[in-house]
């Protein structure tokens, strides 16, 4: 196998991990501020949205959604 190929598997691997635990554990309002204060708000709002259906005692997290 090529490095190519070997780097593409190990991506691909990390990356369905990463998606597997994602969706198994409970979101946290920390983790997303980490994204929003990063500037990454596509990849904040499916956790936000999923926060705020889970949690809706949060008014930070209603006021970032707008």
């Amino acid at each position: 196998m090529t490095k190519f190929g070997l780097r593409k598997c190990v991506f691909s691997l990390l990356f369905i991990s990463t998606i597997t635990v994602t969706y198994g554990q409970k979101v946290k309002y920390k983790d997303i501020f980490a994204l929003l204060n990063s500037k990454q708000y596509e990849q904040a709002e499916p956790f936000l949205k999923r926060y705020l259906r889970e949690n809706d005692d949060n008014p930070n997290a209603y006021l970032l959604m707008f």
